[in-house]
Formats: structure tokens, sequence, C-alpha cells
């Protein structure tokens, strides 16, 4: 029976350094956290939006600067047939009467410049804000990106573990299938023990068919930010540093994620811009200041013969708007209610950045006594293992002892695996929350990966 035990274990460890099988493209792409990241930033669309909605509301800066401050000049050009009949009535009228043709042309130049628009300068004020606020929301963005690429990364790590460890398993317990059948066919057990060991390879089928979806997930999961399928990614080394946050304190790290998480700032930010919007509205009724200047030419014809009319003109134009059958009063109320939202969803950020912050800060220690404690048990499992398998042989243990023991131990390397991935994800997710995630954050965990490559592709 020995036997079985070190044949799962050979097939683990075969599975676990890396087997080569079909590849996904001619040159297998082998990548390590940083690799992924690289690509990440090329290719992930959320990253792009984030830079397109950025430049956007730079170029509604310029528009609204446009409009409060600088001139506007507009040229029309017209040329007009005319065709009139004149009649007469009075003899003693001064002209001609009757029909006279003449084509009327002409151009026309228009400077304005503002002088005062109130709403203009409260909207130009808004744009700055919005500009301030795109790059808060870029700045989470890439803060977010850290944290997917490890989230993906890990997670397909952790398929590939999972799935790994279920052929390993599925193996294992087929070798013991196949010598329980031994065993019955020259009746050393009972045919129980048999259909207990075929129970069990049934079940790891089962759980080799699910790992393997699981799998093909997260590989399009780490595509969706990356844009390539990969080969061949660098594993996570079996000791980690396990380092509790410092400082110590969970209201520390929730009170710096109220001040300087950028997603609780580009949200205060949207609160200030709606509550502008409100005084802008309101403004519309104030009267608005243009300087206005005029050259043109016209060329017309007539009764009393063509004429060539120049003229310049300049002066100060007022306008005010007195009524628009309630409209303006509306936008108003409107504005109102959109402010209301926007501190809704400030609230909204505010309370989802404490618990963030929390629940990351208590992975973070939590997570460290779970590694420990799940290195202890994988030493306990072995032992446990070792010591069913010789049951067995002096019949104080069962086939199902075995099977049970066996899945066990399985489940405790991944457990064990997982463990690592969570407290390296939770000690991301805490710095996130607080606002301070940083490439370099990344590039100490890619410290951690191992020289060798694990085949995504078992």
């Amino acid at each position: 029976m020995s036997s079985i035990f070190r044949f799962g274990g050979l097939v683990l460890l075969i599975l676990l350094e890396g087997t080569s099988g079909p590849v996904l493209a001619a040159e297998p792409l082998s990548s390590n956290l940083l690799d992924i990241y690289r690509k990440a930033i090329e290719e992930d669309p959320q990253l792009m939006k984030g830079k397109a909605t950025r430049e956007v509301n730079e170029e509604l800066q310029n528009q609204a600067m446009a409009q409060a401050w600088l001139p506007k000049v507009d040229l029309s050009a017209n040329i007009t047939g005319n065709l009139q009949n004149i009649n007469l009535k009075d003899p003693q009228a001064i002209g001609v009467g009757g029909q006279d043709e003449f084509i009327s042309d002409g151009y026309d130049i228009t400077l304005t410049q503002p002088v005062f628009h109130y709403d203009r300068l409260i909207a130009l004020d808004q744009a700055g804000q919005r500009v301030e606020q795109s790059e808060m929301e870029l700045n989470a963005i890439h803060q977010d990106l850290v944290l997917r690429v490890a989230e993906r990364y890990f997670g397909l790590l952790s398929a590939l573990d999972n799935l790994r460890y279920s052929q390993a398993q599925k193996d294992s317990l087929a070798r013991q299938r196949e010598q329980m059948q031994q065993r019955f066919k020259y009746g050393e057990i009972a045919i129980i023990d048999v259909s207990e060991a075929e129970a069990g390879y049934d079940r790891a089928v089962a759980d080799e068919i699910e790992a393997q979806q699981q799998l093909n997930d997260a590989q399009a999961a780490l595509r969706e930010i990356t844009g390539e399928y990969y080969d061949r990614l660098s594993a996570l080394a079996q000791d980690i540093p396990l380092i509790k946050p410092e400082p110590l304190n969970e209201k520390n790290w929730t009170d710096q994620a109220l001040v300087q998480n950028p997603r609780i700032i580009a949200a205060s930010i949207a609160s200030r811009i709606a509550s502008n919007e409100i005084n802008r509205l309101d403004s519309e009724h104030l009267p608005s200041l243009d300087l206005k200047a005029n050259n043109g030419w016209m060329e017309t014809g007539g009764q009393f013969g063509n004429a060539d009319i120049f003229y310049n003109s300049i002066g100060l134009e007022m306008n005010m708007s007195l009524y628009e059958g309630g409209q303006v009063t509306s936008r108003s109320r409107e504005a109102v209610h959109r402010h209301e939202e926007a501190l809704a969803t400030l609230k909204q950020e505010q309370r989802s950045a404490e618990r963030q912050s929390r629940d990351a800060f208590y992975g973070v220690v939590t997570g460290v006594s779970r590694v420990q404690a799940l290195r202890k048990t994988l030493k306990s499992q072995e032992l446990s293992l070792k010591e069913i398998e010789s049951g067995i042989q002096v019949g104080s243990r069962t086939a199902l002892d075995l099977v049970v023991a066996t899945r066990d131990w399985y489940r405790a390397q991944r457990d064990y695996a997982k463990a690592r991935y969570d407290y390296l994800l939770n000690t991301l997710r805490l710095k996130r929350s607080a606002g301070i995630l940083e490439y370099d954050d990344l590039a100490k965990i890619n410290t951690f990966m191992t020289g060798s490559a694990s085949a995504v592709q078992p």
C-alpha cells in the first residue's frame, strides 16, 4: 500500500513542477506579475476609458475658458436677387413707379467679447473641478489595476493549483481503486471497500471537471485586462514573509482611507460640482454683458439707384432672461436633486472604503495566522495519511479512511496555497482602500515569485 502513497506523491510532484501540454500560441508566453502589469497598462479597457475621460474633461475646460473669456468672431455674407413692382398711388409722390430688378450683396464681421457672464464663470470653475475629479478617478483606476492584476494572476495560479491537485487526487484514488479491486479479487477485503474506493474516484473525476472549468474562467479573466492568453506563469514561493499591518490599528487605516481614498476624493469633488450647478442655473436670471464690434459692407439698388454702404460699429450689449416658461426654475430644482444624489454617492463611497479597509486589515492579520496554521496542518495531514496507509496493511483502517485522508491531504495543500494568495491580496487591498497602493507594492510581491514557471495548460 505504500506504493499508493508514493505514486500519488510522485504524480503531485511532477504536476507541481509544471507539466507541458497543448499551448495557446506558437511562442509560449512565460510571465511574472510585473510582466502582466506592464501588458495591462497597455491593454486594460478600464484604464483606457479613464484616460479618455480625463482628456475629454480637459477639452471641456478649454471650451469653458473660451466661452467665459475669449472673443468670438463671426462672418456672414449674402447675395440676393430682388424684383420690385412699384405702383405710385399719389401722383405727387417722389420716385418712379414700375418694375425694377437688382442684385444686393454684402458681408458682415461681428466680434463679440464677453464682459460679464456669471453663469459662464461658474461653468469654468466646474470644468476645472471635473478635470481634478477625472484625475482622482484615473488614480483610483491605476490602483485598482494593480490589485486586479494581482487578483487575476493569483486567481489563475489558484485555479491551476486546484486542477493539479484534483488530477493528482484522481490519479492517486485510481491507483487505490485498482489495488482494492485486486485485493477483493483475492478475497482479502470486502466488496464495501471496493465500493468506497470507486465512489472516491468518481468524486475525484467530477472535481477535476469542475476545476478545469474554473481554470478556463481564470484564463479568460486575465485575458480581459491584458488581451493575451498565457502559457506559463511564475509560481509563488512556498515560504513568503508574513508581516502584519503597520500600524497595527484598524482605526488608523480606516481614518486614512476616508482622507486619501481617491474614489472618496472624486465623489467629494462631484458633490461640489453639483452644488455649483445650482448656483450656475440660478445665475441665468442675471444680466449678461458683451462688447460687440461690427464691420461690414453691402451693395444694393432700387428706384433710388445703386448704393455701396460701408459701416463700422462698437458698443455694449446687455441681455437678460425674463421668463422661459418655468424652464430655468425646473432646471434649478433638478440641480438640487442631483446634488442630493452626489452627496448620497459620497456617503456610499465613504462607507464602502471603511468596510473594505476593515475587511482587508483583519484579512491580513488573520491571514498571517492562517498561513502558519495551514503550514502545520500540511505536516499533520501527511503523517496521518502515512499512519492510515500502515493501518490498512494490518487491518486497523479501512479503504474509506484512506479515501477521506487522501482527499483531506490534497484539500490541505489547496487551502495552504490559497491562504498565501489571500494574505498577499489583502495586503494590497488594505493599501488600495487607504489610497496608497503603488507599483512598488506589486514589485515587492513579485520578488516572492520563484524562477520556475507553472504551466497554465496542464
